[in-house]
């Protein structure tokens, strides 16, 4: 078995939407409800080459985590600037019914390999997208 890249967790899970940089709020968020420290490796392999199933279900819940609040977006991304006489505009997306669908049932899956009930909409109460059911806001 070859070289494993060192790629960071924050860096792992930004990598799986292509086009669009998730909030570091999100990923904070993920982190700390899954209790993985900021800056660790996304692939952990012991000496042997072998991951613990303890990191591999820390890794996939968080990968679940993302994949469920993207399912609940429907449009985001859009940032513009002024540099001199131009203007640059980074792309607004949209996202598709399907494509939320489809990010749910990846998330579910996830969830359901590792026993976990699934959240609901109502289980995100902030603009973080953090996730409580404790605590929420009484706006």
């Amino acid at each position: 078995m070859g070289d494993v890249p060192n790629i960071t967790i924050e860096e792992y899970l930004n990598s799986l939407f292509i086009n669009y940089t998730v909030p570091q709020n999100v990923i904070d968020a993920i982190l700390a409800k899954r209790e993985i420290p900021t800056g660790s490796l996304a692939f952990q392999r012991d000496s042997s080459g072998k991951e613990s199933a303890s990191w591999v279900r820390q890794r996939e819940l968080a990968m679940a985590d993302l994949y469920f609040t993207f399912g609940t977006i429907l449009a985001g991304g859009g940032d513009s600037k002024q540099m001199g006489n131009r203007r640059i505009v980074k792309m607004n997306i949209t996202i598709a019914a399907a494509d939320r669908e489809y990010w749910r049932s990846l998330a579910f899956a996830y969830y359901r390999k590792h026993g976990e009930d699934f959240p609901q909409e109502t289980d995100i109460y902030d603009g973080g997208f953090f996730w409580g059911s404790q605590q929420k806001p009484s706006w």
